[in-house]
């Protein structure tokens, strides 16, 4: 669960949903596989949660929109999203549909 995620690691998150949690994962793995870094503390991780808490303007589906993008286009980091993707019309539904797939090639991947 979250809780237990929190308190194992000693990261406060920025959101606290399942789904955020997930793509946090994602990402450390994808810097992991792809650029061979992993966070080497606490206060290293919670720097890059707070600068993707600034550049998402402190929304959880812009948060998500930008790990995204960084995974997509291969970049070690964070960085704003256009206005045209922050303004996007594709449908709730369909944007956990898109999430899901994503997530579910990441994890096979990791088999």
């Amino acid at each position: 669960t979250v809780k237990e995620i929190k308190k194992k690691e000693g990261v406060v998150y920025p959101f606290e949903s399942e789904n955020f949690l997930k793509f946090w994962k994602a990402w450390k793995e994808y810097k992991k596989t792809e650029h061979k870094f992993n966070y080497k503390s606490v206060l290293s991780e919670q720097a890059a949660l707070k600068k993707l808490c600034e550049l998402s303007d402190e929304k959880e589906d812009n948060a998500l929109k930008i790990i995204e993008n960084s995974i997509s286009n291969g970049w070690k980091g964070f960085f704003a999203l256009d206005k045209k993707q922050i303004s996007g019309k594709m449908t709730i539904e369909r944007k956990q549909e898109v999430n899901r797939n994503i997530l579910k090639e990441l994890m096979e991947d990791k088999k």
